[in-house]
């Protein structure tokens, strides 16, 4: 994967889900669990590789289901998705440096996940921090999809 950060955009959403921190990091490491989550709405994960410890990759597809308005990024209905695990902290944090592989240079680049998991009375505050969010995928759209997968992983 290309390595550096230049783009400055960085989109965030959180939510309160009623669960543990420690059940909301092992649904981020488990990949039978990411994948009932990790897409949103409209898409499906499908885990190729997945090694969830420091410096583990993964790679995946999302997939749209139905008719959609979007093209993916990697094909028409498709987004391929190639990541690394950088950062672990069991029930605290897990950063991701996630990249999509695409002909269109508007998804060039690497963009960095952090998810972060702080316990609160009702369960965990979740919060998502994308970090040079390539340009092709625009804010309406990036906070609508993180905010569908939060639910996502709140019902799941």
């Amino acid at each position: 994967m290309p390595s550096g950060i230049t783009n400055k955009r960085i989109d965030t959403i959180s939510g309160i889900i009623k669960a543990s921190p420690e059940r909301i990091y092992q649904a981020i490491i488990d990949p039978a669990s990411l994948e009932k989550w990790r897409a949103p709405k409209g898409m499906k994960c499908v885990i190729y590789e997945f090694d969830s410890q420091p410096g583990g990759i993964y790679r995946m597809t999302l997939k749209y289901t139905g008719a959609h308005e979007t093209a993916g990024k990697s094909s028409e209905n498709e987004d391929m998705v190639k990541g690394r695990f950088l950062e672990m902290v069991p029930n605290n944090y897990v950063v991701e440096e996630v990249e999509f592989p695409s002909d269109d240079p508007e998804y060039a680049g690497l963009m960095k996940v952090k998810t972060q998991i702080d316990p609160v009375p009702e369960g965990s505050l979740v919060t998502f921090v994308c970090m040079n969010v390539p340009a092709g995928i625009t804010k309406e759209d990036h906070e609508k999809g993180l905010s569908s997968t939060l639910q996502n992983l709140a019902n799941s």
